[in-house]
């Protein structure tokens, strides 16, 4: 944590405490994490005369995956996800979601274990 951090980082720490809440303090230091990580590559790119915003590459990096591979990733990362979570977080329709989770399923590369309802994903 950097010096000029340091008060919101006793900030968290009291309010974890005060709620015996850990995921504040969790939260906390995953901001100060990605904030130093974007620090850090915003230097690089400039030492490599990189330009680019951190930003644009992310935004050029979802451009490139397609919504299969992110599904795969996502379900990858948290198996029991719905299709419902999944079209939310794309921000694409659950009808658009549940297509490309047919065509995943027909190409042998997921399969649905259990009931709709308490089951989970096994990527293959």
């Amino acid at each position: 944590v950097k010096k000029e951090d340091k008060e919101d980082y006793i900030k968290a720490l009291e309010a974890t405490r005060q709620h015996d809440d850990l995921s504040i303090f969790r939260r906390f230091m995953t901001e100060m994490m990605v904030k130093q990580l974007e620090s850090d590559i915003a230097e690089f790119k400039q030492s490599v005369g990189d330009d680019e915003s951190v930003e644009d590459t992310v935004d050029k990096r979802k451009k490139k995956v397609s919504t299969k591979e992110r599904i795969l990733e996502r379900l990858h990362m948290d198996n029991t996800l719905t299709a419902g979570t999944l079209a939310t977080e794309f921000g694409l329709s659950l009808a658009a979601i549940n297509q490309q989770i047919a065509t995943l399923k027909r190409e042998g590369k997921l399969v649905r274990i259990g009931p709709p309802k308490g089951g989970y994903w096994e990527i293959l």
